[in-house]
């Protein structure tokens, strides 16, 4: 049934008030997870093993459609490791070991299929909790039998049905515990355990969360700030939602609307510079509402000065035909052979690897050159014969040298080993955050940028995505 994705959203949230109404007034504590938790709530027991329950949605359609399922993780945590989660670049779970799974029947997970539905799939979530609570608390009468259950030799057994991630998943989840329980040694020889999986024929190994557990250990392990205390200097997760997809006489009119911007600067281009076309663009993009990066311009202004030469529609025309047939051959190459390695000058180095949620967002930021960076890309990415210019896919990383919580000191952008330019103070701002996040890891951040290389043989562009706001929708998995 077509539902409206404001409606479902509220249904959604709904839901999980009315659970949270419930568990509240029996003692539990509702938790902000700073993810895309619908709900989550625990019950504090002896000596920091708390229960845990949390509310995600797993369905997503396009366009908004009911029914949406909603699961129920249910199980038991521990406090101290809940608060290490982050710091270690886990998202937070409230549930280590999780319950018996659901029986057939149970309506657990729960399916809403309207506003109506919301407070029968509440009654069956709360009749699934209290089925379980009793027996859960039963299970773990301290950290060391939830320590034992998670490392697999306790009485709770895996949920069934646990795939291969979620079992590595329980790797880093119990070096997190043994962590948090101040069994450093414990800790550290199964940290080394973990790492001889680089060695093995089937590497999955999360080095960033090897890295800063290793900091942490060397560190003495000390009693980690309460989670909402990390949380608080961490980017907010935008919402998990899907930006409303535009009518087809909405699409219409903005792609009318581009081309009568191309059309009108065409008319004006005789005599003009490719700077002069890019300013002239500029305006008439403006002028019209259009959000259009940098690159897009200069390659909308390279197509003008090119259609004017001599057949020069007609050439862009041809090279558009080659370049469906190009595009054509590499997809059928890529799913033979799978994606080229990445070159050794596009890969940030492994400090750079705090990483940074752009999402769906489309703001971007032009990063201000270097003088000596066009001879450098000359160099690692040789210029050619494209009538609409070149464009490269890169991780950027950035750094500031002087003041990591930001100051007066530009952002400096990096691409590999090598320094390329700076941002703008403007543009810094709203990485201002995600620059703090990062130094609290001891890392760099690490974002997707595109050089482009204009036909019109102007310097070369290089754009940065920035991130996402919370306001700002994200987009959602598939």
């Amino acid at each position: 049934m077509r539902g409206q994705a404001e409606d479902i959203e509220q249904a959604v949230a709904e839901l999980g008030r009315v659970v949270g109404a419930d568990l509240e007034g029996r003692g539990w504590r509702r938790r902000d997870l700073g993810g895309w938790a619908v709900a989550a709530f625990t019950k504090d027991l002896p000596g920091g093993v708390f229960l845990g329950v949390e509310l995600a949605r797993r369905s997503f359609r396009w366009p908004a459609d009911w029914p949406v399922e909603v699961t129920v993780d249910l199980g038991a945590g521990y406090g101290p490791a809940l608060d290490l989660m982050p710091l270690l670049t886990l998202v937070p779970e409230v549930v280590l070991v999780p319950a018996a799974a659901p029986e057939v029947g149970s309506g657990v997970p729960v399916s809403v299929t309207g506003p109506r539905s919301v407070a029968a799939a509440g009654r069956d979530v709360l009749a699934y909790i209290r089925g379980q609570e009793q027996q859960l608390a039963g299970l773990f009468p301290d950290v060391d039998a939830l320590e034992r259950a998670l490392r697999g030799d306790g009485a709770a057994e895996p949920a069934s049905g646990e795939g291969k991630g979620r079992t590595r998943g329980r790797r880093r989840e119990h070096l997190t515990l043994l962590t948090a329980m101040g069994r450093t040694d414990a800790a550290r020889q199964g940290l080394a355990d973990y790492l001889d999986g680089q060695r093995g024929p089937d590497p999955d190994v999360d080095t960033r969360f090897a890295r800063q557990l290793g900091r942490w250990l060397d560190r003495g392990a000390p009693t980690p700030p309460p989670l909402e205390d990390t949380l608080a200097l961490l980017p907010a997760q935008p919402r998990l939602v899907r930006p409303s997809r535009p009518s087809l006489a909405d699409a219409r009119d903005r792609a009318k609307d581009r081309r009568e911007a191309v059309e009108t600067v065409r008319e004006q281009a005789k005599g003009k510079t490719p700077q002069q076309l890019r300013v002239m663009l500029a305006a008439e993009y403006d002028r019209r509402g259009i959000t259009v990066s940098q690159a897009a311009i200069a390659t909308a202004a390279g197509t003008i000065q090119a259609s004017l030469r001599p057949f020069g529609r007609t050439r862009l025309a041809v090279h558009g035909v080659r370049m469906l047939t190009s595009w054509g051959s590499d997809l059928v190459q890529l799913v033979k052979t799978g994606p080229p390695p990445v070159p050794q000058w596009r890969q940030p180095p492994e400090w750079a690897s705090y990483p940074v949620r752009t999402g769906s967002s489309t703001r971007s930021a032009v990063v201000r050159l270097d003088p000596d960076t066009e001879r450098w890309l000359a160099q690692v990415w040789p210029p050619g014969d494209h009538p609409l210019g070149q464009r490269q896919q890169v991780d950027v990383w950035l750094s500031h040298p002087d003041d990591p919580e930001g100051g007066h000191e530009p952002i400096v952008a990096h691409i590999g080993d090598s320094r390329v330019g700076t941002l703008a103070a403007e543009d810094a701002v709203a990485l201002r955050q995600v620059m703090a996040a990062a130094h609290l890891f001891d890392e760099q951040p690490c974002l997707p940028g595109r050089l482009t290389r204009p036909a019109d043989h102007t310097s070369v562009i290089l754009e940065i995505s920035l991130p996402a706001t919370p306001q700002q929708p994200d987009a959602v998995p598939g």
